[in-house]
């Protein structure tokens, strides 16, 4: 993950002991960094079923993923697609297309190494910014289907937020599906209740009130 997420560049030995997981009573870090180098290039070949290719090689001292490897990341296409939209900040299709990309927090397995944390501050900091420009678009060219869907994936991975409930019943509304907002409403106070130990707020309560109102 560190090497793929470092494409392009050597990453010196001592970097790589540094940001590892490991024994910290070898006696040889170095040489077991070379091991373990060469056994996950070998567990690769494995996995792709095929031992001509090289997946890691040494390079300048250091380490790195082999560059003529064409390979398609996600957070890599992510940022780029956020400095065009920076560019064109009208640009809702790659919008769109961004926020398909973004599914949770970079490396979330790895969420608890020092090298991770940072970045996935940096993307998510990315990513609400493209929701502050993408929201006000969608509403303005009346897409409030796309503005549902987006609201309901951003709550598969932030079940807790109130906002994100309360966007949602927002576009439903704007979509005339009020028994729906009916229904987000309840297990909204569900969830935060049970988990929280909280109730929904004013915000909340008025939108739930507005589907009540004509359903």
């Amino acid at each position: 993950a560190y090497l793929i997420s470092n494409q392009g560049k050597s990453i010196s030995t001592e970097n790589l002991i540094e940001h590892a997981k490991g024994s910290p009573g070898n006696a040889s870090p170095a040489n077991a960094m070379r091991t373990a180098i060469f056994r996950a290039g070998r567990m690769l070949n494995e996995l792709v079923g095929n031992t001509d290719h090289t997946f890691l090689v040494s390079q300048n001292g250091g380490y790195m993923w082999k560059p003529d490897i064409p390979m398609f990341i996600d957070f890599v296409e992510f940022e780029r697609l956020m400095m065009e939209i920076k560019e064109n900040p009208t640009d809702l299709k790659r919008m769109l297309t961004a926020f398909k990309l973004y599914d949770g927090k970079f490396l979330a397995i790895q969420s608890s190494e020092l090298w991770v944390i940072p970045r996935q501050v940096y993307y998510h900091k990315l990513y609400e910014s493209l929701l502050e420009q993408m929201f006000p678009l969608l509403e303005k060219e009346k897409k409030y289907f796309d503005a549902v869907c987006a609201c309901r994936k951003i709550l598969q991975t932030d079940p807790f937020s109130e906002r994100n409930y309360q966007n949602l019943m927002r576009f439903l509304l704007m979509n005339n599906e009020r028994e729906e907002v009916i229904k987000v409403y309840k297990k909204m106070s569900k969830i935060m209740l049970t988990d929280l130990g909280i109730l929904p707020n004013q915000e909340s309560r008025a939108l739930y009130h507005e589907a009540l109102s004509v359903s």
